[in-house]
């Protein structure tokens, strides 16, 4: 349930297909499980994470094995006590994720063509970014998805908790910590942000996000192997495509929420 602000009275949160969750969920299993598009940059890291867990459990491992998130191991290492091979695990882990998302993207649509369009979205964007290449990433912004949608709907302590599990799968969605505070501190002044001030403020989050990570990636290169790791893999040498397919489709979404900013902030004021 989730309050009106128009009446005062609850609405009942509509289901949108709800077989479409478990239809994405085994479709991102099947292109995972026959590697109809090949295998992602990340495959052989996530099947040595696999088989070390076959070997030592949550136990001590390799260098690398150590840092990844406990979460993640819980959930991996339940997955191959079933007897899942590493492929059928990874699989399994992404959809989940693409399960759990698609879920997320229910509790915020408020219409069922919105929905389908944030689904095709999602399909052409984060499946191949995330459910198909970073799966930590996919299982930690599936979770953070679920935060913000409670947060919205003013489960703020489930928020708070999702989030915080989140992180067990991911360390990097603590950085988000700090944002949902402020969307719950000041969840009104977001609402009200006029599109010209949201610009500022995107663009300005932007440039001090950008020059923030910089300074820390330049003084904790040594004591974080991580960051030599990626930076000895050329990480980050390639110039950047403005014109890739993905990109532009980011831009294009960006584009069409400015262009439709009222009716945004008009469902927004009625979640």
């Amino acid at each position: 349930m989730r309050p009106n602000a128009a009446n005062g009275g609850p609405v009942r949160v509509r289901h949108y297909f709800p077989s479409v969750w478990f239809g994405v969920a085994i479709l991102v299993f099947l292109v995972v499980f026959f590697r109809i598009f090949g295998l992602s940059k990340d495959w052989l890291n996530y099947d040595d994470i696999f088989d070390v867990l076959r070997v030592s459990g949550l136990g001590d491992g390799e260098e690398d094995y150590e840092r990844i998130e406990t979460g993640f191991k819980v959930l991996a290492l339940g997955l191959i006590g079933l007897s899942l091979s590493n492929t059928a695990t990874y699989g399994v882990i992404a959809a989940i994720a693409a399960f759990v998302k698609c879920g997320a993207i229910n509790l915020l649509a408020r219409s069922g063509t919105a929905y389908v369009f944030a689904l095709i979205f999602y399909l052409f964007v984060f499946v191949p970014l995330h459910e198909l290449t970073q799966l930590r990433a996919a299982l930690a912004i599936a979770l953070l998805f679920v935060s913000y949608a409670c947060l919205l709907h003013d489960k703020n302590w489930l928020a708070l908790t999702v989030a915080i599990i989140s992180i067990g799968f991911h360390i990097s969605s603590a950085l988000m910590l700090p944002l949902f505070l402020l969307i719950f501190l000041f969840q009104r002044n977001v609402i009200a942000l006029t599109r010209a001030r949201a610009i500022t403020f995107g663009i300005t989050i932007f440039a001090a996000s950008t020059v923030a990570i910089a300074v820390l990636i330049a003084y904790f290169e040594e004591e974080l192997p991580i960051i030599a790791a990626y930076q000895e893999l050329g990480f980050g040498d390639a110039p950047t495509n403005p014109f890739a397919p993905h990109i532009l489709l980011n831009l294009a979404m960006i584009l069409t929420g400015l262009v439709l900013w009222d009716q945004v902030s008009r469902h927004l004021k009625s979640v």
